[in-house]
């Protein structure tokens, strides 16, 4: 997902403009463009959301954001907040993070709009335009009709409803206008209707007229509401905050039925009332959460829904056949839970059938995500149907933007240093996922191989007890099928043995990758205060070059070891990949080894030295900078006379002197 953040300009035509890619944290443009750049700047980048700290700026008037919504589909949040609760942008700066200084020029405005919006900060903008209610129903009086007659006269009235209703949807179908129409059905045809018109009640008059006869009436209302809605993601007044994603169950009709589930299939909701407005309907949604699912019970999706999917942003679920009234009614007795009427029943159903469409992807995803805490499993399964991701992406999408959020939080600046740690980190977290799929694979192929050897078993005791049988027989023929079975058994034994070794070689291999797995995870959650000692037995340049190709070496990196086969090999690939010390296990440092290794700048230090700090047996371990410092300094003095101890010191001298020097000349700027 790429987010377009904007700050308008003091000219208030132009806007500084920033776009960052959520996934990986890059911002791809930074640049000053005009008003009328935008639509094509979300066609070039293929951008989901614009980021504002107020949606005026962008246009003056709701007409105009309105207009510019429909043409764009684009999500608008306004990180601020809604009008009347707004929080002043550099306050969320500083809270977040992202900034420290009270007034923020347009470019870090921009910037800042959009690290907000991929933290769900604000208020999301739904545009809705007004509609028009047209209801067709029976007059009071039928003039002079009465008596016997009056039932066929109320089926002549009902006949004559259906056929207007018909008019008015053909009309409105020429038209291609957008309408929900909802009937009472009746011996002769419709005893009444309402049409719900998703235009301007001005237009629909001059399409449809208002009659009021002996027979029929038909009258036409506007539907009147406000044109922009400020949905509340994260306000406190959520029963559940913006990471609660809920499936959203409707029977649309004059009165409307509403179920909402969450994602594990609990009921959180069910009730119906007649003449809701689109707009309550949205509120009562949002109490319980954002919707991720809007689902019907028939397969043509009602115009109703469709504006309801459109304007919320989740996904529509219809199923390919209507179920029978007694295949409801036996559903949800199943489900245990009490529905007032058919409207609540129906939507139910609707959103019971988009759970069990899904069931087994959430599952699956419950199941992984339970072995990593720090991962949000309605996260992934939002990521996993609205961004149509695979499982194993959508969670990888989440851990970089966990790494990214946790870095926005110390500091509003990023070193190399830390950068390194963060790529290093990510991709030792991937490699994680793989080794841990892989063992899976190997644990499933143990298990069907097990399940083989259970078979072979299976197959030797039923032949041995035939064996048994064939011994009573003492004729040629049987001693024939007794030797026949004996080498059909020892085949089937020579075959056990080798399935046998196969499954310790894999039992082997997962316990190998297992520790594997066990010293990157230990690597990857190392702290930019942290080094980590590595331990090899025996320093070699193959020894050292296996421990990169496999655990990977970086220059914070100590080496730990007990013997050193030493090559100029091995001294140039210490200096390009490792720290450049060694702690030396044994007794006693070979002096010409010592020697060969300073004079290249590598130092080589007895384990005793720092031996209540770095453990001798372990392979990996890490260690905070703060205990090694000072220790490591005072060894390393030791090894010098007192002209090469005098020059390190004034070596220190004058960098503090240019750091000092430094910091004065920045602070007269």
């Amino acid at each position: 997902m790429r987010i377009l953040g904007l700050d308008i300009l003091p000219d208030r035509q132009k806007f500084f403009a920033v776009v960052i890619d959520s996934e990986t944290g890059e911002i791809i443009l930074r640049n000053v463009i005009r008003r009328e750049d935008i639509e094509f700047l979300i066609r070039k980048f293929d951008i989901d959301t614009i980021a504002i700290d107020n949606i005026f700026e962008l246009y003056e008037t709701s007409e105009e954001i309105i207009n510019f919504l429909e043409r764009t589909s684009i999500t608008l949040v306004q990180v601020t907040g809604a009008p009347f609760k707004q929080t002043k942008l550099s306050v969320l700066a500083r809270k977040y993070g992202l900034h420290r200084g009270e007034k923020l020029p347009p470019e870090t405005a921009a910037e800042v709009a959009a690290k907000l919006a991929m933290m769900s900060e604000g208020a999301q903008i739904i545009a809705l335009r007004d509609a028009t209610l047209v209801i067709v129903s029976r007059s009071r009086h039928f003039g002079q009709v009465g008596g016997s007659h009056q039932r066929q006269y109320l089926r002549s009235a009902e006949a004559r409803i259906k056929t207007v209703v018909k008019d008015i949807i053909n009309s409105l179908a020429r038209l291609n206008i957008a309408y929900d129409a909802f009937v009472r059905e009746g011996e002769g045809g419709y005893k009444s209707a309402k049409i719900i018109v998703y235009e301007s009640y001005d237009k629909i008059r001059r399409i449809v007229r208002e009659v009021e006869t002996d027979w029929i009436n038909v009258r036409i209302e506007p539907i009147r509401h406000s044109r922009l809605v400020f949905i509340f993601p994260r306000d406190s007044s959520l029963s559940r905050g913006y990471k609660h994603y809920i499936i959203v169950g409707v029977d649309p009709g004059e009165t409307t039925g509403l179920a909402l589930l969450d994602l594990k299939g609990n009921v959180l909701y069910v009730g119906s009332r007649r003449g809701i407005g689109f707009f309550d309907l949205i509120d009562k949604i949002y109490e319980y959460g954002k919707p991720l699912i809007i689902s019907t019970d028939v397969p043509k999706v009602p115009h109703f829904v469709s504006l309801l999917s459109q304007k919320s942003g989740a996904i529509i679920f219809n199923p390919r056949r209507t179920l029978s009234t007694f295949r409801k009614n036996e559903l949800v007795k199943k489900l245990g839970v009490k529905v007032g009427d058919s409207h609540q029943r129906d939507a139910l159903i609707a959103a019971f059938l988009a759970f069990k469409h899904f069931e087994k992807k959430f599952s699956k995803i419950d199941n992984i995500v339970k072995y990593i805490p720090i991962i949000d499993p309605e996260r992934v399964k939002a990521d996993v149907v609205f961004r149509n991701l695979d499982i194993r992406t959508a969670i990888m999408s989440q851990l970089s933007g966990l790494l990214m959020d946790s870095k926005a939080e110390k500091s509003d600046t990023v070193s190399q240093k830390e950068l390194q740690l963060l790529r290093e980190n990510e991709i030792l977290r991937k490699k994680y996922l793989e080794l841990r799929d892989q063992i899976d694979e190997l644990r499933e192929k143990i298990q069907g191989l097990r399940e083989s050897l259970r078979g072979k078993d299976n197959e030797i005791r039923q032949l041995r007890n035939k064996l048994r049988d064939l011994e009573r027989l003492r004729s040629n023929d049987a001693i024939n099928i007794l030797k026949d079975r004996d080498k059909v058994v020892m085949e089937l034994m020579d075959n056990n043995k080798i399935l046998s070794e196969m499954v310790s070689k894999l039992e082997k291999r997962v316990s190998e990758l297992e520790t594997r797995n066990e010293i990157l995870l230990r690597i990857a959650q190392r702290k930019p205060s942290e080094i980590i000692i590595k331990k090899i037995e025996k320093l070699s340049l193959n020894s050292l070059l296996y421990w990169k190709r496999e655990y990977g070496l970086s220059k914070y990196d100590f080496i730990l070891t007990r013997t050193i086969s030493w090559s100029s090999e091995l001294v140039d690939t210490i200096i390009r990949h490792v720290a450049g010390l060694i702690l030396y296990g044994s007794e006693d440092i070979p002096p010409d080894i010592a020697k060969n290794l300073l004079r290249s700048g590598i130092i080589v230090l007895r384990h005793e030295d720092v031996s209540d700090i770095v453990d001798l047996n372990m392979i990996v371990q890490r260690i905070d900078v703060g205990l090694l410092d000072e220790r490591i300094r005072t060894l390393i003095l030791d090894y010098l006379d007192e002209e090469e101890k005098a020059y390190i010191e004034f070596k220190q001298v004058l960098e503090e002197y240019r750091k000092k020097r430094a910091e004065e000349l920045e602070n007269m700027e």
